[in-house]
C-alpha cells in the first residue's frame, strides 16, 4: 500500500480477528472511527462476509479491497450497496460465448447440491478445474497418448511435454499458456462487486510484458 502512495491509517496497529468469529463489532467500531476511504480485508470470503455484514450494520459504507477469496456470490449478496475490488481470472458474470456456456450449464447442477447456498453460482475454483481438466482431455487427444499399461512413462512424457509447449489454450477467461519456467500465463481482472454483480475495471496479464498471449 505504501509502495503506491496509499496511506494505512492503523499500519502500526492492524486489527484483526480469527477464523469463525461471529462478533466483529469491535473491529469494525475501530474502523468506523479512522475514516477511511477503503478497507482491506485478508481473509476468506466466509470470514470476510462477516466482517462486510457489520460494516453495513455500523453504516461503514466504504469500498472494500481484497485477494481473490472475496470472489463469491456470498460477498455480493453480504452487503450489496459496499463496493468489493478484487481480482480474479474468472466470474460468473464474465461476458463472452464460453465463460457464459460454462455459467449457464454449472449453476443448475451446483444448485442440486446438498448444502450449497440455493443462489450459488460457478465460482473462478470451478473455472480453474474446468481448465485444468479440458488442458488435460487437450494432451491426451493430441499428444498420442494411447492408455495402455505398456506405455505409461511415454504417456507421461506425452503429456508433459504437450504441457511445457502449451500456448493460446482456449480458456474461459482468455488464451493460457506456459512460460520456460512452467507458470501459467493467462488473463486476470480487477472487478468490482456491486448491487449484486461483478463488473471488469481493468484487465491484465500475469505475464511480466503482458505480451506473451494474453
Amino acid at each position: 500500500m505504501k509502495e503506491n502512495g496509499i496511506e494505512v491509517l492503523n499500519a502500526n496497529g492492524p486489527l484483526s480477528f480469527n477464523t469463525g468469529d461471529l462478533d466483529v463489532s469491535a473491529q469494525v467500531t475501530k474502523i468506523k472511527a479512522l475514516n477511511p476511504d477503503g478497507v482491506v480485508v485478508s481473509a476468506d470470503y466466509s470470514q470476510a462476509v462477516t466482517v462486510i455484514r457489520e460494516m453495513k450494520r455500523q453504516g461503514v459504507i466504504k469500498p472494500v479491497v481484497g485477494s481473490t477469496q472475496l470472489i463469491s456470490s456470498a460477498i455480493l449478496k453480504a452487503a450489496p450497496e459496499i463496493p468489493i475490488v478484487a481480482p480474479a481470472s474468472f466470474y460468473a458474470s464474465m461476458q463472452g460465448d464460453k465463460p457464459q456456456a460454462f455459467v449457464k450449464e454449472l449453476t443448475p447442477i451446483l444448485r442440486k447440491i446438498s448444502g450449497l447456498p440455493a443462489e450459488i453460482e460457478p465460482s473462478m475454483y470451478d473455472a480453474n478445474i474446468y481448465e485444468i481438466a479440458s488442458i488435460y482431455v487437450d494432451a491426451v487427444k493430441k499428444a498420442g497418448v494411447t492408455g495402455k499399461p505398456e506405455d505409461l512413462e511415454a504417456d507421461r512424457t506425452k503429456i508433459r511435454d504437450y504441457m511445457t509447449k502449451l500456448s493460446g489454450f482456449a480458456g474461459l477467461g482468455g488464451p493460457i499458456s506456459f512460460n520456460a519456467d512452467g507458470d501459467a500465463i493467462k488473463a486476470f481482472y480487477i472487478v468490482q462487486g456491486q448491487n449484486g454483480a461483478w463488473q471488469s475495471k481493468v484487465r491484465g496479464c500475469s505475464a511480466p510484458d503482458g505480451k506473451q498471449g494474453c
